[in-house]
């Protein structure tokens, strides 16, 4: 009788055939599925209804458009606009949400697939620790405002292309019968029109690969990485000579108020976040992000010293991502966090699992998916709790208390130190419409709009009052409306 072929060798092969294609839906899915539940609530942030509005308005093109395109992000003012051309109820933003998780899953699949590339496909053990490293990618604190950020949908795609030109700044092959360092370089070019803050990633696979190397070789190729923070200073460089010279208004958020108030901001309030301190707001989730960090970039060392240059591999693809943000207007830190936290964890836990992959595998496995599914699961409370709920009951109860008081027009601005929410930051955790003017004026405008369009409202209303809470004080009962979290019912 003919020997039994194995059906191992195909499988193996048509996994090594589509790999790329596997690993980046595998992490598409992990990143929808985390993010589901808060992105299929119905609400909007910041910057989402202003997209809103100018869509309704048809001034996607005076607004939308003509800021980011001012501000040298071609590519989300010409697919940003677009997208949000589709979107004319706050219940629309969810495809963008959904889109912005995807891009964000794409990232870290693509990570992934890169660091399984760095250890030789060795075993399963191997594969394990590849997928950990990109799921801590995308669950980091900073993930969930990214993900649930609709706004910020079309300036995602920074992070494939950033990620994609530091990979192929680690290759000496052609592409396309071209140069990779042509490729590489346009690559960051496309980047740095579309996000400009978040190209540092690039480093990130760069130094992942100098610290194999410096490993496997005991020889460190700074050529790559000196390459390819130069190609990173070349591509922001070539975006802010547009933004200065060509940009009308855009050049004055640069370097804005003073150098020591800077300094002070950067150091005191950005780098902590960045690591996790005050996210949300809270000084046991601080104190327990840093011993987990801490944990990630010693235990290599302890194994066996020469890992010390994974921790410095973190450190750098960190640094780089956060130096950027030095210039930039000191309020916008909330939506720049994403790319330093990126690199500092995806970069502590690229040196952990190298460190430990070859011990036992089914501890190494157990372990790997014990922490994946508390990232998972962290991430998804993050999302939903913090920013998916208060910005869902501050949404419904605005309709809500409109409907119930169409005569009233004038409305309380909850303002931070006496907020109603029972969650509130002015950042990460995702902060509710009614906490600013500007913000809580479109809301009222987009939910007046529904409720008409619906047939529960029969007049438009004129431009609304806004006041302060201490303002609320000196007037009567029944002549100001309060958003607050409890719902009206």
């Amino acid at each position: 009788m003919p020997e039994k072929r194995s059906d191992q060798p195909l499988l193996k092969g048509i996994f090594r055939k589509y790999e790329t294609f596997l690993f980046l839906c595998l992490f598409v899915i992990i990143s929808e599925a985390t993010y589901f539940r808060a992105n299929t609530l119905e609400f909007g942030r910041l910057d989402d209804f202003t997209g809103l509005v100018n869509s309704r308005t048809h001034a996607l093109s005076e607004g939308m458009f003509h800021g980011w395109f001012q501000a040298g992000r071609f590519i989300p003012a010409t697919i940003g606009s677009l997208f949000f051309s589709y979107t004319k109820s706050v219940s629309d933003l969810q495809y963008l949400r959904l889109i912005s998780a995807g891009i964000i899953g794409l990232g870290g699949g693509i990570i992934a697939l890169f660091v399984w590339k760095l250890f030789k496909r060795e075993n399963l053990a191997s594969f394990a620790a590849a997928i950990l490293v990109g799921v801590i990618s995308i669950t980091t604190t900073s993930a969930p405002s990214a993900a649930t950020w609709a706004t910020l949908a079309s300036q995602m795609f920074t992070i494939p292309l950033a990620l994609v030109g530091g990979i192929v700044c680690t290759t000496n092959r052609r592409y396309f019968r071209l140069p990779w360092w042509v490729i590489s370089t346009g690559l960051l070019l496309f980047s740095a029109f579309c996000y400009q803050q978040y190209v540092p990633l690039a480093a990130l696979p760069v130094c992942m690969w100098a610290a194999i190397q410096y490993v496997s070789t005991q020889q460190i190729h700074w050529k790559k990485i000196v390459l390819i923070l130069v190609q990173i200073v070349v591509a922001l460089g070539t975006n802010a000579l547009y933004v200065l010279n060509f940009a009308d208004g855009a050049q004055d958020r640069v370097l804005r108020g003073a150098f020591s108030d800077r300094i002070y901001w950067f150091v005191g309030t950005y780098i902590p976040r960045t690591i996790d301190i005050g996210l949300p707001n809270s000084q046991k989730s601080g104190l327990i992000s840093l011993l987990i960090l801490g944990i990630l970039l010693l235990f290599p060392v302890l194994v066996n010293r020469r890992n010390i240059v994974f921790m410095f591999a973190a450190i750098i693809s960190w640094a780089t991502c956060a130096i950027v943000i030095f210039p930039t207007e000191l309020w916008a830190s909330y939506r720049l966090i994403h790319p330093a936290q990126m690199a500092l964890w995806g970069g502590a836990a690229f040196g952990f699992v190298f460190a430990t992959r070859t011990r036992n595998m089914r501890f190494i496995l157990a372990a790997g998916l014990l922490v994946g599914v508390f990232a998972i699961q962290q991430a998804d409370q993050r999302a939903y709790n913090f920013i998916a709920l208060p910005n869902h009951f501050d949404w419904e109860t605005t309709k809500c208390e409109i409907e119930r008081n169409p005569g009233i027009n004038t409305f309380v601005i909850n303002e931070s130190d006496v907020s109603r929410s029972r969650v509130f930051s002015y950042d990460e955790v995702g902060t509710i419409a009614s906490n600013f003017d500007w913000v809580f004026e479109l809301s009222i405008k987009m939910a007046r709009s529904e409720l008409i369009e619906n047939g529960k409202l029969e007049t438009q209303a004129t431009k609304p009052t806004l006041i302060s809470t201490s303002d609320s004080a000196n007037l009567p009962a029944g002549t100001f409306l309060v958003i607050d979290q409890y719902m009206c019912k």
